[in-house]
Protein backbone atom coordinates (compact mmCIF):
# COMPACT_ATOMS: atom_id res chain seq x y z
CA UNK A 1 0.00 0.00 0.00
CA UNK A 2 3.22 2.41 0.39
CA UNK A 3 3.37 2.01 -3.24
CA UNK A 4 -0.12 3.23 -3.86
CA UNK A 5 0.42 6.28 -1.82
CA UNK A 6 4.27 7.14 -3.38
CA UNK A 7 4.57 5.56 -6.65
CA UNK A 8 2.84 7.39 -9.59
CA UNK A 9 1.82 3.93 -11.28
CA UNK A 10 -2.09 2.78 -12.11
CA UNK A 11 -3.48 2.77 -8.64
CA UNK A 12 -6.89 0.54 -9.71
CA UNK A 13 -4.24 -1.85 -11.25
CA UNK A 14 -2.23 -1.75 -7.43
CA UNK A 15 -5.69 -2.47 -5.76
CA UNK A 16 -6.79 -5.35 -7.93
CA UNK A 17 -3.01 -6.81 -7.48
CA UNK A 18 -3.64 -6.40 -3.83
CA UNK A 19 -5.99 -8.27 -3.11
CA UNK A 20 -4.93 -11.12 -5.35
CA UNK A 21 -5.91 -10.51 -9.01
CA UNK A 22 -3.72 -10.24 -12.32
CA UNK A 23 -4.63 -7.68 -14.53
CA UNK A 24 -3.01 -5.87 -17.35
CA UNK A 25 -2.04 -1.89 -16.55
CA UNK A 26 -4.80 -1.23 -20.21
CA UNK A 27 -7.24 -2.34 -17.90
CA UNK A 28 -7.58 1.22 -15.89
CA UNK A 29 -8.30 2.96 -19.51
CA UNK A 30 -7.22 5.96 -18.05
CA UNK A 31 -9.88 5.88 -15.18
CA UNK A 32 -7.31 6.89 -12.35
CA UNK A 33 -5.62 9.90 -11.29
CA UNK A 34 -2.13 8.49 -12.22
CA UNK A 35 -3.37 7.36 -15.31
CA UNK A 36 -5.16 9.98 -16.56
CA UNK A 37 -2.27 12.30 -15.73
CA UNK A 38 0.55 10.87 -14.96
CA UNK A 39 2.76 14.22 -15.48
CA UNK A 40 0.71 15.76 -12.81
CA UNK A 41 0.50 13.18 -10.24
CA UNK A 42 4.35 12.72 -10.81
CA UNK A 43 4.83 16.17 -10.21
CA UNK A 44 2.73 16.26 -6.84
CA UNK A 45 4.64 13.91 -5.69
CA UNK A 46 8.03 15.44 -5.83
CA UNK A 47 6.81 18.53 -4.10
CA UNK A 48 5.23 16.23 -1.16
CA UNK A 49 8.70 14.64 -1.07
CA UNK A 50 10.68 17.86 -1.26
CA UNK A 51 7.93 19.32 1.89
CA UNK A 52 8.69 16.15 3.74
CA UNK A 53 12.46 16.57 3.46
CA UNK A 54 12.54 20.35 4.53
CA UNK A 55 10.14 20.13 7.52
CA UNK A 56 10.67 16.52 8.01
CA UNK A 57 6.60 15.17 9.15
CA UNK A 58 5.66 12.43 8.32
CA UNK A 59 1.93 13.84 7.84
CA UNK A 60 0.80 16.30 5.30
CA UNK A 61 -2.39 18.54 5.70
CA UNK A 62 -3.86 19.86 2.55
CA UNK A 63 -6.19 22.90 2.84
Amino acid sequence: MVEYCEGSCCRRKQILEFFGEKVPTSLCRKSCDACKHPNLVAKYLEELKCEHGVHGRSRIFMS
